[in-house]
């Protein structure tokens, strides 16, 4: 359970003000690693704790061609008595975007989908069954842009189903004879006029125990023509149409609450904010500062072949009196230790907090919003936990004064 925690809704800002430098280079820098030894270091512990919800954008534009980037969709489903209970569709359509001569004299004569799996999440060893439908072109075109997490779109029949296995490096899903020859002028020729992308989900009711998610920027349409004759030998032309627009609907049960921990889930609208007082420090110059978060990554172990991964990265994100937004670093989650969130912006922001220059409220901890994922980080929230290097129970900001307030 979280200590004092409340939920306070903010609000979204479109876009983030800043992409931060990530250089932890500097004076003094070093010495937040060394709190106890060195004499100007101040450890604040956070003076607060609450949960805000922002929307999670879990589609976008794989090839980059738009924005937001996402370079993932999810599929699959399990039950977690600790994370909640998952179950993920994906959708993605592609774009005629190259000519090809292939077709002038060739037929159509397979249509695949060829996913590259990034990560599995759950079971390690699941065969996940799959159905996939062709979204309806007739609901009109679809952007992925702001597209609520929870949304389903329309679709046709069932076009083939089957199944993979977690393990798989590459799993390539063939489309009925009978869907090619219907719709073979439509991949040729009108795929961008015609065409609004296919469904895949795991069937309804069935719960294979994992999630895999994909990198949709790898994953293609591929179409094959019929076997012809070059020289002495037969052979078939090939092309690859890249996914361009994806999304995954998502939905995602409440987790089990653990007791001084705040468990921040990639996928989900939920955000820790942090505040510090610090009033004892107006006007104190600094050399350097970061937010120290202490993790527990014991929480995720399960102790069998289910897998719980932890968070890749997390964003820091300063939230101002007006509500405005700014991001100031994005960051990779250690291998071990604490997570020390620090660069050249964080500290310019928190040295013109001590003199009074601007005013920020909190500091917000949150997933990237891509590549889409099911990772956790467990940051440590005791309630009674004081600052100080022997107990870093609680979250805290780390400063390096160089000298005494002006």
């Amino acid at each position: 359970m979280l200590p004092k925690l409340s939920r306070v809704p903010l609000v979204l800002l479109a876009g983030l003000a800043l992409a931060a430098c990530q250089d932890p280079s500097g004076v003094g820098l070093s010495l937040i690693d060394d709190e106890a030894s060195d004499p100007n270091s101040r450890l604040i512990a956070t003076d607060s704790l609450y949960v805000t919800e922002q929307s999670e954008p879990t589609g976008g534009f794989a090839d980059g061609s738009g924005t937001p980037t996402q370079t993932r969709i999810l599929l699959g489903a399990f039950t977690d008595g600790l994370l909640g209970d998952v179950r993920a569709t994906a959708y993605a359509d592609a774009r005629q975007e190259v000519s090809s001569t292939a077709f002038d004299e060739r037929t159509l004569d397979q249509l695949q989908l060829e996913l590259v799996p990034a990560e599995i999440v759950g079971d390690t060893l699941a065969t996940i069954p799959y159905e996939i439908r062709q979204v309806d072109p007739v609901a009109g075109r679809w952007n992925p842009e702001g597209l609520p997490s929870d949304t389903t779109l329309a679709t046709g029949a069932l076009l083939t189903s089957g199944s993979f296995s977690a393990q798989d490096t590459l799993v390539t899903i063939s489309l009925p004879q009978s869907y090619v020859d219907a719709n073979a002028e439509v991949f040729t020729d009108s795929l961008d006029t015609q065409f609004e992308g296919f469904e895949l989900r795991v069937p309804m009711g069935v719960t294979p125990g994992a999630v895999v998610a994909f990198n949709a920027a790898l994953s293609n349409i591929v179409l094959i023509t019929d076997e012809y004759e070059d020289g002495d030998e037969m052979t078939r032309d090939t092309l690859r149409y890249s996914f361009v627009e994806v999304y995954t609907s998502l939905e995602r049960g409440e987790p089990t609450e653990v007791a001084d921990r705040f468990l921040l889930r990639d996928g989900t609208s939920d955000r820790l904010n942090v505040r510090f007082d610090l009033d004892d420090l107006t006007n104190t110059p600094i050399a350097n500062g970061g937010l120290r978060l202490p993790l527990d990554r014991a929480v995720l172990e399960s102790g069998g072949m289910f897998y719980r991964p932890l968070l890749s990265e997390v964003a820091l994100v300063a939230i101002y009196e007006d509500d405005t937004r700014e991001l100031l670093l994005a960051q990779a989650i250690p291998e071990e230790g604490d997570l020390i969130l620090r660069n050249s912006v964080l500290t310019t922001r928190l040295q013109s907090l001590l003199l009074g220059q601007i005013d920020i409220v909190a500091f917000e901890i949150a997933p990237p919003s891509t590549p889409l994922g099911l990772g956790v980080l467990p940051i440590l929230v005791e309630e009674e936990a004081t600052p100080s290097p022997d107990n870093p129970r609680r979250p805290r900001l780390s400063l390096v004064t160089v000298g005494s307030p002006a």
